[in-house]
């Protein structure tokens, strides 16, 4: 998980001021958006990528994703390529639409991309490693998404050339675990929905759950995002 989803999910308004002797809320539940047979799966509100193989989960890394002014797209893609220690060419249309020089960064500790590229498809995305690890869980990038440098290595050994993925933008989400029913609320990121809630009343409907679930508790995890699974099974009191 990276440094911001802590933050999120604690409530922390200030993350450089953290006592000693402070509990925190460290999840190890996720509910997954989506499955795949094998290949990746990025959900963008959330900051993580998802790693399939054979019909199993097998790895979830947080990540960065593009600028709320410059967002990650999303989509069906392959892996394209792989490359160690790349050069960093900066797109014509980012030097255009900044007003400046392009620019080219040799491989290096002051490259943006790290030391591992995973090039995909998608004209001018990636996933790579990164110089500024403190990115990682947050919307910092010009499109690409990064990944803490010891996950990037990590990725780049494992992963195949031709793979399969997909990245989706979904910022809610809602599962059925043992007779429990639960929510989970990240921040819309790109301001893709008016209203959260209305997202969520209708994934509950097709699910055929409006019985079954605590309106009063839909509210709060709209209401924090603390991007956690939150129990909303409605508590039936015996009379």
């Amino acid at each position: 998980m990276s440094f911001p989803f802590l933050q999120t999910a604690n409530s922390i308004k200030d993350p450089n001021i953290i006592n000693i002797g402070k509990k925190l809320l460290v999840s190890s539940r996720v509910i997954v958006p989506k499955r795949i047979k094998s290949g990746i799966l990025i959900n963008l509100p959330e900051y993580r990528m998802y790693i399939f193989d054979k019909d199993e989960l097998r790895d979830v890394l947080p990540v960065a994703i593009g600028l709320k002014t410059w967002r990650t797209p999303t989509g069906e893609f392959r892996i394209k390529n792989k490359i160690r220690n790349p050069v960093w060419y900066m797109p014509k249309e980012m030097a255009n639409k900044l007003s400046i020089s392009r620019e080219i960064i040799p491989a290096g500790p002051l490259n943006p991309l790290g030391d591992m590229w995973i090039g995909l498809d998608i004209p001018h995305i990636g996933i790579h490693s990164t110089n500024q690890p403190m990115s990682i869980g947050k919307p910092l990038s010009h499109g690409c998404m990064r990944l803490y440098p010891w996950h990037a290595k990590k990725f780049f050994n494992e992963v195949q050339i031709n793979t399969y993925g997909e990245i989706i933008y979904e910022p809610v989400k809602i599962a059925l675990a043992e007779d429990m029913i639960y929510l989970e609320v990240h921040e819309d990121v790109y301001n893709f929905y008016q209203d959260l809630g209305y997202i969520i009343n209708k994934k509950i409907k097709i699910l055929n759950l409006e019985k079954k679930v605590d309106y009063s508790k839909i509210s709060q995890a709209v209401e924090k995002k603390q991007g956690i699974p939150i129990n909303i099974t409605k508590i039936n009191k015996l009379m």
